[in-house]
């Protein structure tokens, strides 16, 4: 047990300390962002840095953690959030909004449920306050693609 908590941590801090971000490639592709741009939306003003702005209603890419919000099949889901912590929402209080996203995955998709494991999100970006059952999120992202984290992506 131990041990399968150390690892999704070890990722978490592998992700911080990379910080994951980076340009679209090619034209149209989504831009890998990391935890630290999503901070760029001040909670108390409402504003945005310049890199948020941009990156609103566009197609991101971002690692973090799933927490299932549909029916907890634990099989596969069409809503969730994602956190950029393993252990974020199961203690009080919950991560700050502009650190959760709040995913609706693109027409019937479902995306598989990996509790305690890293993914990879990719969908367009909406700012957008969403009150859930673990607060409210400043996020929300139509999901194209849910994949399981690796390190060469």
């Amino acid at each position: 047990m131990l041990l399968r908590l150390k690892i999704p941590l070890f990722l978490c801090v592998l992700f911080c300390l990379t910080g994951f971000a980076g340009a679209a490639g090619e034209s149209g592709a989504a831009t890998e962002i990391s935890w630290k741009t999503l901070r760029g939306y001040n909670l108390k003003s409402g504003k945005m840095s310049d890199m948020l702005t941009k990156l609103n209603g566009k197609a991101i890419r971002i690692p973090g953690f799933m927490v299932p919000l549909d029916d907890m099949e634990y099989e596969s889901a069409g809503r969730f959030l994602l956190v950029p912590d393993p252990q974020a929402c199961i203690h009080v209080p919950p991560p700050p909004a502009n650190q959760m996203i709040f995913v609706i995955m693109k027409g019937k998709k479902k995306a598989p449920v990996s509790i305690g494991m890293p993914i990879v999100l990719t969908g367009d970006l909406k700012v957008k306050s969403i009150k859930s059952q673990f607060g409210v999120v400043s996020f929300q992202v139509a999901g194209e693609s849910v994949k399981p984290y690796t390190a060469r992506q």
